[in-house]
């Protein structure tokens, strides 16, 4: 039995995703559905998405879905279940607006649980690192410079996503010079015919750009020398007070280099255990308890990071990240000493 397709199209501006949506839709004679954003939180607004879908499977057609900006991937295909195999995810891109967006750090209601709160370039961030293709709009780049750094960003950070940029030579042949456009996954599109004419499930998962560095298999498909991404590794744990002095100052102030997105595995000293989700977008960052140690399972050590952004001083990002880590005599003093360390970092509580 065929099951229908359907391309949800997510993006902070509602005019440029109904746009879009309505251009996919022409191509592929399917309805699309536009969604708005008057939701009380992200849950709600994956719940509006994943009802839309549910709607299109009852009556057997595929549909393109405008979705909520506050829509988060990781809970609607959690939502959509085997849905989302037949499911892709399009991002629009306005390069105008994209720094500014990912620097929001205004909260909102997650909804994942009581009291939960997330930044929107957090969400915004999750929206590109799990699209199936991203569609910018290169008209309203400054210029074909800012365009180049701009798709490099956006492959360094989800390196899956195709492209795709409307009819345009000259913007054409400027975003071939800045990397590879070949046929694989990250490569460039020139309409949105091509979009609309992709076919096959869905690649699940679609992997983001820090998974794929932690793996050892990030290749962005687009370069630009003012882009790059460091792996940063340490197995000593860090003092949390260090840990929150760079962030609040040279991390911050941008003393090594512009940091866009940073995200990755983490253990502190004063909280044996358990290992921490960091997660950083734009101005935002939140650390959260990803997993306890077991007797049974492999022991989690020190830290393991992926770090994104515009002229990255890599020397000097890993020196000070280094210097938020234990010192020698601090790890030999052992856990007994690291539990009387001073931890200014919000307290875990407890996923209900």
């Amino acid at each position: 039995m065929h099951s229908p397709r359907f391309r949800i199209v997510l993006g902070p501006d509602p005019i440029a995703r109904r746009r879009t949506a309505d251009r996919l839709a022409d191509l592929t004679e399917v309805r699309a559905t536009h969604l708005h954003d008057a939701h009380d939180s992200c849950a709600d607004a994956c719940r509006s998405v994943a009802a839309a879908v549910d709607a299109g499977i009852a009556a057997g057609r595929g549909r393109v879905i405008s979705a909520p900006s506050d829509t988060r991937p990781q809970h609607l295909f959690e939502l959509l279940g085997s849905a989302a195999e037949h499911t892709s995810l399009i991002v629009h891109v306005d390069p105008a607006l994209l720094l500014v967006e990912l620097a929001d750090e205004r909260l909102i209601d997650d909804g994942e649980h009581q009291g939960s709160l997330i930044a929107r370039s957090s969400v915004l961030v999750e929206q590109i690192e799990h699209a199936d293709a991203l569609v910018v709009d290169h008209r309203r780049a400054p210029d074909a410079d800012a365009l180049s750094r701009l798709l490099a960003l956006l492959s360094h950070l989800a390196p899956d996503a195709r492209l795709v940029l409307p009819r345009g030579a000259h913007w054409r042949d400027r975003a071939r010079s800045a990397g590879s456009a070949g046929a694989g996954p990250g490569a460039a599109s020139s309409s949105h015919r091509g979009l609309a004419a992709g076919a096959g499930p869905r690649r699940i998962p679609v992997e983001p750009g820090w998974v794929k560095v932690l793996n050892g298999d990030h290749a962005p498909a687009f370069a630009d020398p003012r882009v790059s991404t460091l792996r940063y590794t340490n197995p000593v744990p860090f003092h949390p007070r260090r840990v929150l002095a760079l962030l609040q100052g040279g991390w911050s102030h941008g003393d090594h280099g512009a940091i866009i997105r940073s995200a990755g595995f983490c253990r502190f000293a004063t909280r044996p255990g358990v290992t921490g989700f960091w997660d950083q977008a734009g101005g935002s960052i939140g650390i959260e308890p990803a997993a306890r140690d077991t007797a049974d399972g492999p022991l989690s050590v020190g830290q393991d990071l992926a770090i994104t952004g515009f002229a990255l001083d890599a020397a000097g990002l890993t020196a000070a990240l280094d210097e938020c880590a234990l010192r020698p005599d601090e790890l030999l003093a052992g856990p007994e000493l690291w539990a009387k360390l001073v931890d200014p970092l919000p307290e875990w509580q407890p996923r209900a």
